[in-house]
């Protein structure tokens, strides 16, 4: 094997490892064409403050992109895999969808994460699919939005 060969393998992997969120591992290319180091082009990993008990956590976040229109279901043509996951605290799985919430939100939020069958969902599925039972479960969602997010959890 080429030192070439064992180069462009070892890219490729350290782009699936660092951009598992992102690409699948059939487009170990696009993973390592798109996902670039921390400095705000394309992916890169943000501190974040989970807004229900406090906790600090590193998530994936989407920097400068281009998406190029949409399909039928509304997910972004681009050269990043779409949808884009959404932060969620590691220790109470709250779904970190905004930058700001009001107190009554969060107080409506947090009850519901903290029902045991919101708990039963953790680690099961996408943050998307959290982020829309999260929503139905506190009755913050419409008609439309919800059959929007229900397709994009399945991504």
């Amino acid at each position: 094997m080429t030192k070439i060969v064992r180069a462009i393998q070892s890219t490729l992997a350290i782009a699936i490892l660092l951009c598992s969120n992102f690409a699948m591992a059939d487009d170990a290319t696009n993973a390592a064409i798109t996902c670039t180091e921390s400095s705000g082009h394309h992916v890169f990993v943000e501190q974040r403050v989970c807004p229900i008990g406090g906790e600090r956590f590193d998530a994936f976040a989407l920097g400068t992109h281009s998406t190029y229109g949409a399909y039928l279901d509304l997910t972004k043509v681009s050269y990043l895999t779409f949808p884009i996951a959404i932060a969620v605290c590691p220790s109470n799985g709250f779904v970190d969808y905004k930058e700001t919430y009001s107190d009554s939100e969060l107080a409506t939020l947090g009850a519901t994460i903290a029902t045991p069958e919101y708990k039963a969902l953790l680690g099961h599925h996408t943050s998307w699919f959290l982020f829309a039972e999260l929503m139905e479960r506190s009755n913050f969602a419409s008609g439309e939005d919800v059959e929007l997010w229900w397709i994009r959890s399945r991504a």
